[in-house]
């Protein structure tokens, strides 16, 4: 790991530790709490992440993987990822970014009732795109909002990101998350087996359950690098 993305990492860490907390997950649930969670990553500097100047693209891809993936682990309810995909796509097309969470696509955008603002890749050109309100609202499978969008384009400038590589994009921002994810559980699955005891010890003195564990950390792991190898490829 890099400095730069290892000081990504540590401070992410610490923004995000005080959202994992069932209280976050459940108001999330009942969708309140964006704004307070929102306010806390704008602040932060993080959206603006893909745009920082003086390092390698390798680098940042790494420094974005460490970011997502620390959101994935606590359940961040935010489109982060989208958000620092997003403005990194205007920034290069010399486009301004408007404030607050943006979407890279119209339908099933994630927490789309809570977006203002997309982009959407159009031939050999990116737009900026102005959101109007919500056709239609639902939820993926662990209860976040994916909704689709109305919207009209407010501005257009060349860009080589294409609708396939949005696409491939916001599929790493879900490996990334899904990978952080699976290291929270790892990390919840140790802890109890050092403290469960059965027949007198902790469970995780037995070879089975050493086994068992032994393959969640290999899956974990796995996943990591996975996420970070797609991430590095922007």
């Amino acid at each position: 790991m890099g400095q730069f993305a290892n000081m990504i990492h540590e401070a992410s860490e610490r923004l995000f530790a005080p959202f994992a907390t069932q209280a976050v997950w459940r108001a999330a649930e009942k969708q309140e709490g964006f704004s307070g969670v929102w306010a806390a990553v704008e602040q932060s500097g993080f959206l603006d992440l893909l745009c920082t100047e003086g390092e390698e693209a390798g680098e940042l891809g790494a420094a974005a993987f460490r970011l997502i993936r620390n959101a994935g682990r606590v359940l961040l309810p935010a489109p982060l990822g989208e958000t620092v995909v997003a403005r990194a796509i205007l920034s290069e097309a010399r486009l301004t970014a408007p404030g607050g969470p943006l979407a890279l696509s119209q339908e099933r955008a994630a927490y789309g009732r809570h977006v203002k603002a997309g982009v959407v890749a159009d031939g050999a050109s990116i737009k900026l795109m102005t959101v109007s309100g919500v056709k239609t609202t639902d939820m993926n499978a662990a209860a976040e909002p994916r909704d689709d969008l109305i919207w009209t384009a407010s501005g257009e400038a060349k860009s080589d990101w294409s609708a396939e590589r949005i696409a491939a994009a916001l599929a790493a921002i879900r490996a990334a998350q899904l990978a952080g994810a699976i290291e929270r559980v790892l990390t919840l699955t140790v802890d109890y087996a050092r403290t469960r005891k059965q027949f007198g010890k902790p469970i995780g003195q037995f070879q089975a359950i050493q086994q068992q564990l032994a393959v969640l950390a290999g899956q974990s792991a796995s996943a990591s690098v996975a996420a970070e190898h797609a991430l590095r490829r922007w």
